[in-house]
């Protein structure tokens, strides 16, 4: 299984990280106008891609929180525990990359949120400042 030495999986860990799939602040924006999360593109009723159907995406294709269609197809997030030669279509995450910020699935969360293809955020605001996240990122 592909999990880190240095972030073994723990129950705490599932949770936050479902907790901030779901959470549309982890963008880094708080007006409810510009919230985007990770759940807002990757729908869990469609293996967590936005669907080929859906209104909101026509031909299944994503668009940014600035409003820019993203320059790719997204990839259905299941299983990703047991890969283990890299991420995306061209295997670019992977252990062998040369940059170091993009070798684990781990590097992934940052790359999607400051990419302005895709959320376009602050990682510096990203953390939510309600209490069931500062409990759940204590107990981590």
């Amino acid at each position: 299984m592909n999990i880190p030495a240095d972030n073994p999986m723990t129950v705490e860990g599932v949770e936050l990280g479902r907790y901030l799939f779901y959470d549309g602040r982890v963008s880094g924006r708080t007006e409810p106008d510009s919230l985007m999360s990770c759940s807002t593109c990757h729908i869990q009723s469609h293996s967590f891609v936005c669907g080929i159907n859906n209104p909101r995406f026509p031909g299944g294709h994503p668009v940014s929180l600035t409003g820019v269609l993203t320059p790719h197809f997204m990839l259905p997030m299941i299983n990703l525990i047991w890969v283990n030669n890299g991420y995306l279509w061209n295997g670019y995450l992977s252990p062998g990359n040369p940059l170091q910020a993009k070798r684990q699935l781990e590097d992934m969360a940052w790359i999607v949120i400051v990419d302005p293809h895709e959320m376009a955020g602050d990682t510096n605001r990203s953390q939510s400042a309600d209490t069931k996240h500062q409990r759940i990122s204590r107990d981590v």
